[in-house]
């Protein structure tokens, strides 16, 4: 199964401080064949001048008209601007933050899991790399997967993310139909696992961790990983804006039917607090696959008594 053909789309924005490590651990992959798609999003450091230095013909850098505004926006648009002769190129597709570090046999061991168990989209546990304070922590994400967790949560982080290519072809051609722009706090690797999840693809969250999982001052939302009372008032944070609501809404617009159990799920989520409750308390074990999470999701949803539109 070595030498598969790999195509891994990295989404960057002034990542020059960090970058040039992460392309070359991904250059360093072992028993795969690797090419490297760099969308940058308007870079203003030295970014585009580290991509440059590498004078690599398996790096191919497009620059982005104008700023997505955000990471997730620009994984997305990324997905969709590739047409079906080039992914019909690869094997399986892979997605890398800009900022990371990957073990040597990542792309390797995803893409075995995928061929050997047919699997429809690869994700796995993480290594958290405190740049702060130099330690490194596994971040646990294999739980079990319980019924409705693609509702409130995703796999893993996108960078863990390996799918076979004509599966994000697939998706690529549903996302083209959907309009992003009024998509409030959009999180591409949440929207990747729903894809999954309600079209019933079969989702591995793997035990194993490949990926060094950098996190320092510039992290979008990576800082919120670490257990501290700073991490607990971002997501609090990002909660009482809105998260759960947005996402919740926007789903249930592009991919579901009201005949969906889902569906009503989003809806009753959002209708009023009562009913907020009561979704949550009625389907409790089935909504997130770690426990811890759920309390605290619910813990937030009590206090919380506005409806974000």
């Amino acid at each position: 199964m070595a030498n598969n053909k790999v195509l891994v789309l990295l989404c960057s924005y002034n990542g020059g401080q960090f970058i040039y490590d992460q392309i070359k651990s991904i250059l360093l992959q072992k028993k795969v064949m690797i090419e490297i798609y760099v969308f940058d999003d308007g870079s203003t450091d030295n970014t585009l001048d580290v991509i440059n230095g590498f004078d690599d013909s398996r790096i191919k850098l497009f620059k982005n008209k104008s700023n997505s505004g955000s990471a997730a926006l620009n994984f997305i648009n990324a997905i969709c601007s590739i047409p079906f002769e080039v992914y019909n190129k690869f094997d399986c597709v892979a997605l890398s933050d800009q900022d990371d570090i990957w073990l040597d046999f990542k792309i390797y061991c995803a893409v075995n899991k995928i061929e050997e168990s047919h699997v429809d989209l690869y994700c796995s546990n993480l290594t958290i790399w405190d740049t702060n304070s130099n330690t490194k922590t596994l971040l646990k994400k294999n739980y079990k997967q319980v019924k409705f967790d693609y509702l409130f949560e995703g796999g893993s982080a996108g960078c863990t993310y390996v799918m076979p290519s004509n599966l994000v072809h697939e998706m690529s051609n549903y996302f083209k139909k959907l309009n992003f722009t009024n998509w409030k706090f959009i999180s591409h690797d949440w929207l990747i696992y729903f894809y999954c999840r309600i079209n019933k693809k079969d989702v591995f969250i793997d035990t194993n961790s490949y990926i060094l999982y950098r996190i320092h001052s510039s992290n979008v939302h990576g800082s919120m990983n670490i257990l501290s009372i700073n991490s607990f008032f971002k997501r609090a944070q990002l909660f009482f804006s809105g998260w759960y609501a947005y996402q919740s809404t926007n789903f249930k617009e592009n991919f579901l039917d009201p005949h969906q159990d889902e569906y009503e799920i989003y809806y009753l989520y959002n209708l009023n607090w009562f009913t907020r409750i009561f979704v949550i308390l009625k389907y409790n074990t089935q909504l997130f696959r770690d426990r811890r999470k759920f309390i605290v999701f619910l813990f937030f949803n009590i206090f919380n008594f506005i409806n974000h539109k």
